[in-house]
C-alpha cells in the first residue's frame, strides 16, 4: 500500500508541475504579444538585467554623461564617480536630458567635491552599439543635450 500511495503521490506533483508549466507557456504567448509597444513604459527596462534580447543589426542604446571643465577638457562621468551605482547614474543622465536643475545641481556639487575641480557644462550623448554577427560594434555617437552649469555655483570647497 506504501508503494502505491509514493506512486499516486509523485504523479500529482508531476502534473501539477506540468499544469503550472503550461499555464505559463498559454500565458506568456499572448502576454509578449500584447506588451510589445506597452513595455517601453516599465520603469525597469533601462535597467541592463531587464533588456530585451536584442535582434541583428539592431543599436543598443547607452547613456554617457561627459564633463566640460573650465579649461575646455571633456572628462566621462562615470557611475563610479558619483556614486549610487547604475541606476543613479541613469537618473542622472536623463536629469541632464530633462534639464531638472536641482538634481544636475545636487550631483555636480558632489562630482566637484570629490574631484576638486569645478563644471562648466554638461552633455549627454548616446554611445550605441549595433547587435551584428554576435557581437556588438560601436557606431557614431550622438549628442542628446547639452547643458551649461554657469547656473550652478562653484563648490566652496574646490580650489
Amino acid at each position: 500500500m506504501g508503494f502505491r500511495s509514493r506512486r499516486s503521490g509523485i504523479a500529482c506533483v508531476s502534473v501539477l508541475i506540468g499544469f503550472i508549466w503550461a499555464g505559463q507557456f498559454v500565458v506568456s504567448i499572448p502576454l509578449s504579444a500584447i506588451t510589445r509597444g506597452v513595455r517601453r513604459s516599465w520603469p525597469i527596462v533601462d535597467y541592463p538585467m531587464y533588456h530585451a534580447a536584442h535582434s541583428s543589426e539592431e543599436e543598443i542604446p547607452r547613456l554617457a554623461v561627459v564633463g566640460i571643465r573650465d579649461n575646455s577638457e571633456e572628462i566621462d562621468v562615470i557611475p563610479e564617480d558619483i556614486g549610487g551605482g547604475y541606476w543613479y547614474y541613469q537618473v542622472f543622465a536623463n536629469a541632464v536630458i530633462r534639464g531638472q536643475k536641482q538634481v544636475i545641481q545636487d550631483i555636480v556639487r558632489m562630482y566637484e567635491a570629490r574631484h576638486k575641480f569645478h563644471l562648466v557644462a554638461l552633455r549627454v550623448e548616446d554611445r550605441p552599439l549595433l547587435w551584428k554577427n554576435g557581437s556588438a560594434e560601436r557606431v557614431q555617437t550622438k549628442v542628446l543635450r547639452g547643458y551649461p552649469l554657469d547656473s550652478v555655483p562653484p563648490n566652496e570647497t574646490v580650489p
